[in-house]
């Protein structure tokens, strides 16, 4: 019988010491020389008729290996689930030697989530601010939609280039008299006095007219990636020039952006999105509001895997939103090892949430029942306008279903918190 000890390195991290029985082990050994046998090609014997004296020679390092492996995969796993153990991290194995007729030794370490024994989480005082819609605030989201609709227009009336005018031009530049990366682009757009390529660059364009061409001597900023402190020169030339034309704001226009009967009634629905924006706004600060005051409040250790983890995500979302864009973390100038170490407190925090929460969800019985998931996934079909069946094929892939049912159990148990703390107003 296969002889197991768990000793305790913290509150963390447990270190199994498992002895696998002589016997075991050499039932084994004589298992992998015999599958060898009927496989192996040595010259001068015949196929499963070579002696094991021979197969030792030539394979004895493999057996071993091949052996040790076996009884690691078949006892590591019958071990965490007969000390209930349940592992955050992969093992580190330390193993011993093999010897035929011998016990076999090795230990296997691994992190676990911490007992936390969550205090005081009920009757937490938050603050909420009052929700506040101005006239200022339907006014602006109305002049973006405005903004939004605008046309670009070609500029016939004047030759000129105007503050506010949309140009397009090709460029080249060099610094020291070489094209740099980056340095050259056709039919780039730019809007003049937005200095959305190079502080005062858009300025030295002004007054120039179609087919114009101009050098322009420029300095990069000091926090530019690339180029920092660097002078160079760009050869431009203006191919076209372009103005921005606005609709009107009247009942027209709201009849034209939407199901609007008229202007005002496109302000009360702007006025309406802006309110349920703002309550939004309110509920996750109280919501972050509650869950700092539960991590001040308990205090433990976090298994390093479940950080390093969630640094993991952190950083693939970030590429995931740059890739959108066509960009890269070299091309915003961040080094990965950087952005990983800027992200650790927040990866902290998270975690320790996500264990606190789920240590409460458990304290007070609250789950997620099926019907609850199936309801999620159709709002989910809903809302990115896809077949449910597909919705639900995506999340039964890995371990999505249970990042879901996990996502779901933390909100109900922020329902819960929520609903049992103490709001005053500001």
């Amino acid at each position: 019988m296969v002889k197991i000890d768990v000793e305790d390195l913290g509150s963390t991290k447990k270190r199994l010491q498992i002895e696998v029985p002589g016997e075991i082990v050499t039932r084994e050994i004589a298992s992998a020389y015999r599958k060898l046998s009927k496989k192996a090609r040595i010259k001068g014997f015949r196929p499963g008729k070579v002696p094991r004296a021979i197969l030792q020679r030539y394979y004895g390092d493999y057996i071993n290996n091949e052996v040790i492996g076996t009884l690691i995969n078949d006892t590591y796993f019958q071990a965490i689930s007969d000390k209930d153990i349940k592992p955050v991290s992969q093992p580190t194995i330390d193993n011993g030697t093999l010897e035929e007729g011998k016990a076999f030794e090795y230990s296997a370490t691994v992190e676990v989530k911490p007992d936390i024994h969550v205090k005081d989480y009920l009757g937490l005082k938050l603050q909420e601010r009052q929700a506040k819609v101005a006239k200022e605030d339907v006014e602006r989201k109305l002049r973006e939609l405005q903004d939004l609709h605008a046309q670009l227009v070609t500029v016939e009336e004047r030759k000129g280039v105007r503050e506010g005018d949309f140009v397009i031009i090709d460029y080249e530049g060099f610094s020291e008299g070489k094209p740099f990366e980056g340095s050259s682009e056709k039919d780039f757009m730019l809007r003049v006095g937005s200095g959305g390529f190079l502080p005062g660059f858009d300025e030295k364009l002004i007054d120039l007219q179609r087919d114009d061409e101009k050098e322009v001597e420029m300095t990069f900023p000091d926090d530019h990636p690339t180029m920092a402190g660097r002078q160079a020169v760009f050869r431009v030339r203006i191919k076209e020039i372009k103005k921005k034309i606005v609709p009107k704001l009247d009942d027209e226009f709201a009849k034209d952006i939407g199901e609007y009967k008229d202007l005002k009634e496109l302000k009360a629905r702007i006025r309406e999105d802006l309110e349920k924006e703002e309550e939004e706004s309110i509920r996750r600060d109280l919501e972050k509001q509650l869950i700092e005051k539960l991590i001040e409040g308990n205090s433990f250790d976090v298994p390093r895997s479940m950080v390093e983890g969630q640094i993991d995500y952190f950083v693939a979302d970030t590429k995931i939103r740059l890739a959108s864009q066509g960009l890269a973390l070299k091309d915003v100038g961040v080094e990965e090892a950087k952005l990983r170490k800027d992200f650790e407190e927040a990866a902290l925090k998270r975690v320790k949430q996500g264990l606190i929460l789920e240590k409460i969800s458990a304290l007070e019985g609250i789950s997620v029942k099926d019907e609850v998931v199936t309801e999620r996934l159709r709002e989910i079909s809903l809302r990115t306008n896809q077949n449910v069946g597909k919705v639900r094929e995506y999340y039964q892939k890995g371990d999505r279903m249970e990042e879901l049912r996990a996502r779901i159990l933390e909100e109900k148990t922020l329902d819960f918190l929520m609903k049992g703390s103490t709001i005053t107003f500001d």
